[in-house]
């Protein structure tokens, strides 16, 4: 009689599958495949009801190429998997956030953020939204 389960699960053949990442000049040091840095300068102020916030930030990203060898699929079919491509880019961005006091118990806050990425790797202006309702019934916000 002929065996249903040839081989462990997980694997089709005698030979295990092996798939071992990396990523293009990573070091000890730097073991990830992405990295930011950057800096954000804000300002508060209040007057009445409202609690503004408003500033800037800027910061560099970078990915690194990942790659990752794939063996054991067939005799001499071992290969190197090209996952996703290095790049950078700088993003500049510029926010404004409210928190309005209705009560001591009720605030509602909204915000928005330009944002772009100039360059080849970058992206056009985007807004990005927020909001939020505060509610705390026993004690004050």
């Amino acid at each position: 009689m002929a065996k249903l389960i040839q081989f462990p699960a997980g694997q089709f053949q005698e030979d295990p599958v092996l798939s071992l990442p990396r990523y293009v000049g990573s070091s000890d040091l730097l073991k990830d495949g992405a990295y930011r840095i950057g800096a954000t300068v804000d300002v508060g102020f209040d007057w009445s009801r409202h609690n503004v916030i408003a500033g800037a930030e800027s910061f560099y990203e970078a990915v690194r190429e990942f790659r990752f060898e794939v063996s054991g699929i067939a005799e001499g079919e071992d290969r190197e998997v090209l996952q996703s491509l290095d790049g950078s880019r700088l993003v500049l961005a510029s926010f404004v956030n409210d928190r309005v006091t209705i009560t001591d118990a009720f605030k509602v806050e909204g915000g928005v953020r330009l944002q772009a990425a100039p360059g080849d790797d970058g992206y056009a202006p985007i807004v990005l939204t927020s909001a939020a309702l505060l509610l705390r019934p026993f004690r004050k916000v």
